[in-house]
């Protein structure tokens, strides 16, 4: 093992951990882990916004967009890995096996569809990097200062509150009855983003456009 492999493997063992850890979890609080808090739980970790955020934070101590992007794919590999067989586990691929033909007279077997699971597992690892190369880039463009810098900051949170926005208004526009649940959620998620991205925007302009602070290249 030379070197340069050994500092990236330490450099991205704790999003690895991480990763899978937080894979596992989103699988166990779909399934009730958690009582009744796991569907609030469930509704943020198993969308987009809560693995688009989990990935912001694994990419954030990348050096240069490279060393990002590697951090986001330890991330997300495990994190995709560990919710798809904690799905397994759950019995989320069991399926039963009956013979068309003779439906009443057929025994019914039961098998496990890993063909499912393995395809949806690797859409999922590849869907990962992209965020990851997307995420770093985010990162590298705040590193540049000034309005780029600021469009950075403020793309995921706006992303967030827009995507949870228009989530709650479709559950009003359907004809099937309102999840309470995500009703509460996609609320609280939109005006929480919206007013991290006010935050953030503020922040974002007095630092880069107006004081034009000096940022640290990381590169």
């Amino acid at each position: 093992m030379t070197s340069s492999t050994r500092s990236t493997l330490v450099r991205t063992a704790p999003a690895l951990v991480c990763g899978a850890m937080f894979g596992w979890l989103t699988s166990a609080v779909n399934h009730g882990l958690g009582g009744e808090t796991a569907a609030y739980v469930s509704k943020v970790l198993g969308t987009t916004w809560g693995w688009l955020a989990a990935g912001l934070i694994a990419t954030w101590p990348g050096r240069s967009w490279k060393d990002g992007f590697l951090r986001g794919v330890a991330f997300y590999a495990p994190a995709v890995l560990a919710y798809y067989l904690a799905d397994l586990h759950a019995g989320v691929y069991d399926r039963l096996a009956i013979d068309l033909q003779n439906p009443a007279d057929a025994d019914v077997e039961s098998f496990v569809d890993i063909g499912s699971m393995a395809v949806e597992t690797a859409f999922y690892v590849v869907a990962g990097a992209a965020a990851s190369a997307l995420l770093s880039g985010i990162h590298a463009a705040r590193r540049h200062g000034g309005l780029l810098a600021v469009s950075a900051c403020v793309a995921l949170p706006a992303y967030i509150a827009f995507d949870a926005f228009t989530a709650h208004r479709e559950l009003y526009g359907s004809p099937v009855p309102i999840d309470p649940v995500s009703a509460i959620v996609t609320a609280a998620v939109g005006w929480v983003a919206l007013a991290v991205s006010g935050i953030v925007l503020v922040h974002g302009v007095w630092r880069y456009v107006i004081v034009r602070e000096p940022v640290p290249s990381r590169d």
